[in-house]
């Protein structure tokens, strides 16, 4: 049996390029972020070092979601370039090598018993 995601109601933390990141997990926020025609399910301010992340989601995507926003903290201020497609193959990639799990490890994320 898979392990279950026990989504905190407080902020997690996650350091970047040595920085403290802020991470959130937020229901109904994310029109804000988004249009019509594109859902946003997360975010991330380099200015304020917070993410934020949908929390009604399957455990997976909130995974894989997480991973998406951190590669933008990990790849802001380089020669990359990386479009958001190439962000989003990288964040699917590193999802099935079980990338999600590590950094919810590190962050302090909780397992439901």
């Amino acid at each position: 049996m898979k392990k279950k995601l026990k989504i905190p109601n407080k902020p997690l933390s996650l350091d970047i390029n040595n920085h403290n990141y802020t991470v959130r997990f937020i229901e109904g926020e994310k029109a804000q972020y988004g249009s019509d025609e594109v859902e946003i399910l997360g975010a991330i301010s380099m200015r304020n070092c917070d993410i934020i992340v949908e929390r009604e989601m399957k455990d997976s995507k909130i995974l894989e979601v997480l991973i998406h926003e951190v590669l933008h903290g990990v790849t802001y201020g380089t020669s990359l370039g990386l479009t958001e497609t190439q962000v989003q193959v990288l964040a699917n990639s590193l999802f099935k090598l079980g990338f999600g799990e590590y950094l919810w490890i590190k962050m302090g994320g909780q397992y439901d018993s």
